[in-house]
């Protein structure tokens, strides 16, 4: 659900209802316990949609469907038998294939193209997106929040912050390492 822009649009709208109508509907003091969970957690719920958004806009999904925004960079000269009979096809980037422009914003639609035809193309197109949720995740959400929370407390800072981040760092960045090393070692020919 999260990195699609329909389900993220559905949650920010119900989210967006509980926090709008708060008022009222924290009045009501209801004993549904699943409800009061809900509407204790309205405004993480609604950034969740909003992130689930933005993430569904980077990887032009929205309910599991690919989006075409801007058109592809690319152009394939390849029929459909072509490519229903060849398990390997590729793209010259140097000939006429390619625009010569990469995709303005989010992953380009031709990746959607090889999930529906090479049985590894949604393996690509999660392990692009397990790479990205690293990125993000291990450099903004830690980073950023720990140093504002220890910002007026220097022990903190240098016996609690500094020690994790060094942890994480080795942690995280040795995996982030690992998956772009192979996607610029491992290509189609080997």
């Amino acid at each position: 659900m999260f990195g699609d822009l329909g389900h993220g649009f559905i949650l920010t709208i119900f989210a967006a209802w509980m926090v709008i109508f708060e008022q009222s509907l924290g009045a009501k003091k209801s004993n549904n316990e699943i409800w009061n969970i809900f509407f204790g957690g309205r405004y993480i719920i609604l950034l969740m949609g909003i992130f689930s958004m933005y993430t569904g806009l980077i990887y032009n999904d929205i309910f599991s469907k690919s989006m075409n925004i801007f058109g592809s960079a690319w152009k394939t000269n390849y029929d459909e038998s072509t490519v229903e009979s060849n398990d390997y096809l590729t793209l010259n980037p140097n000939g006429s294939d390619y625009e010569g422009t990469p995709y303005p914003f989010g992953v380009d639609p031709i990746w959607q193209r090889c999930q529906l035809h090479v049985s590894d193309g949604i393996v690509r197109i999660n392990d692009f997106k397990k790479c990205m949720l690293c990125n993000y995740g291990s450099k903004t959400m830690h980073k950023i929040f720990a140093i504002f929370r220890n910002s007026k407390q220097p022990m903190n800072i240098l016996f609690d912050f500094v020690p994790q981040m060094l942890f994480l760092c080795c942690l995280f960045l040795y995996m982030v390492f690992m998956m772009f090393y192979k996607f610029f070692k491992y290509s189609a020919r080997n």
